[in-house]
């Protein structure tokens, strides 16, 4: 059914445009080359549903988010929280370590929100700058947040 509505579509548009063409024509000198033009533009769009792969004509329309503006206010709102509360305990880490003589050269830490509003720290990963802070900077992180860091190797090793 789309074929046959796509081949009538074509031809009705063909003729149309020829129909429009020929009495935009301004005299009768240029009559032999524009049927000529014309003829070979009736024949491409007639063959041209033919010749497509596609017959249908129906276009797909984007299909829109299923968030409201507000559900997606929300969720960056909660990943903006997420980021914040991260950078926040990353850098109370850092100062806690730093005070206690056991600096790190990097630490991560991944927290995720809960239905409830509740904040839970995930992981923690954390690497010393040197091989022998390695235990008090575990005991330091695990003092301050209640969770066991995952320790990765110091990076002169």
């Amino acid at each position: 059914m789309e074929g046959i509505r796509a081949i009538a579509l074509s031809l009705c548009a063909t003729v149309v445009i020829t129909a429009i063409l020929f009495l935009l024509l301004p005299s009768e000198k240029f009559r032999g080359v524009l049927k000529f033009s014309v003829s070979l533009f009736f024949l491409c769009g007639i063959l041209s549903p033919f010749v497509q792969e596609d017959l249908s004509f129906s276009f797909d329309l984007p299909v829109s988010s299923q968030t409201t503006p507000a559900e997606q206010t929300t969720a960056a709102a909660f990943d903006y929280l997420i980021e914040l509360v991260e950078t926040n305990v990353e850098q109370s880490l850092y100062t806690a370590a730093e005070q206690q003589g056991c600096d790190a050269d990097r630490i991560e830490v991944e927290v995720h929100i809960e239905e409830d509003g509740s904040i839970y720290i995930d992981q923690i990963i954390a690497q010393p700058n040197e091989p022998q802070n390695e235990s008090a900077l575990k005991e330091c992180i695990h003092t301050h947040t209640g969770v066991l860091p995952k320790i990765v190797s110091y990076k002169g090793e």
